[in-house]
């Protein structure tokens, strides 16, 4: 401070107190907010007045400091923000799961059933529902690491429970994908796929969470891939179970359908498919503008 630059934090909050960055792991300091502040942003006076908005991300808890956030934007939604981190924070994630799974029983009871009136009834609440949309949102916070086109992450709280919120089927319109190239490790080719944006990517576990039900009840006792709850293992035992048999097999065949997801019918999905028409339709006109691209670049070359 004596060589002329100036503690953020003080100079925007001068009359703030308890305002922690670290917390012992002694004696559960953190939850009852027993600290030090010893994280900074320290700048040099003649620039300190362009600093705008300056907090600490609380409801990061990745390491015993908290990290801390400085912007030169206004501070118009500083205070929403804190208030939607702390929302975010306290999330009774047992009770969302507990939700989830309440609303998946009874969608598999009414496909059971054969009731489809009921089942889309059930899904349009699940979607709708907040608890829920908040799981969607932490899937893909945990899970997702590359951004699509628009290069946005969630990161703090605040992010979060705004995307949350924001999950809306009846105005959702899905951004372009980003095209990724990967190398088949098994023949060496190359595998392009297409990559949503973290909104998208939230909006697709949305509805997954709703169709997923009805996928179970309609779908092959025989079939194992991407089936929640199935395994490799689940699938090893099962052959085996079939060719240890009476009437077992005299052959098994291997194939792999070559290009599926860039040739499958997108009509037939859109007739068959037991899930929100307007939502299934916006995902695969995403995929037809990715698909269209590559084609266009394989010509080209």
């Amino acid at each position: 401070l004596k060589s002329g630059l100036m503690d953020v934090f003080r100079y925007l909050y001068p009359d703030r107190e308890n305002e922690f960055t670290w917390w012992s792991n002694r004696q559960n300091n953190r939850v009852e907010n027993k600290g030090w502040r010893l994280d900074y942003f320290l700048v040099s006076l003649k620039h300190v007045e362009y600093i705008k908005k300056m907090y600490h991300l609380l409801e990061i808890e990745g390491s015993d400091h908290a990290p801390i956030y400085l912007s030169t934007l206004e501070p118009e939604n500083y205070e929403d923000d804190m208030e939607l981190a702390t929302k975010w924070k306290n999330t009774d994630w047992r009770l969302d799961e507990d939700t989830l799974e309440e609303y998946q029983c009874q969608i598999t009871y009414a496909a059971m059933e054969g009731n489809y009136k009921e089942v889309a009834n059930l899904q349009r609440k699940l979607v709708s529902e907040p608890l829920i949309r908040q799981l969607a949102v932490r899937h893909i916070a945990q899970h997702s690491a590359t951004p699509g086109i628009d290069n946005v992450r969630w990161t703090t709280g605040a992010e979060k429970y705004r995307a949350a919120m924001a999950l809306e089927s009846d105005t959702f319109m899905a951004s372009p994908m980003k095209q990724v190239i990967i190398l088949d490790k098994r023949n060496h080719k190359e595998r392009h796929m297409g990559l949503p944006i973290f909104f998208d990517r939230a909006m697709h576990v949305l509805h997954g969470y709703a169709l997923s039900p009805v996928a179970e009840v309609m779908d092959d006792r025989y079939s194992f891939g991407f089936r929640k709850g199935r395994s490799t293992m689940d699938l090893h035992a099962c052959i085996i179970g079939l060719l240890e048999a009476k009437n077992a097999p005299d052959f098994v065949f291997y194939g792999d359908v070559k290009a599926c997801y860039d040739n499958i019918l997108h009509n037939w999905l859109m007739a068959n498919v037991p899930m929100d028409k307007h939502v299934l339709r916006e995902m695969l006109f995403s995929l037809r503008i990715v698909n269209k691209n590559i084609l266009c670049q394989s010509s080209a070359l």
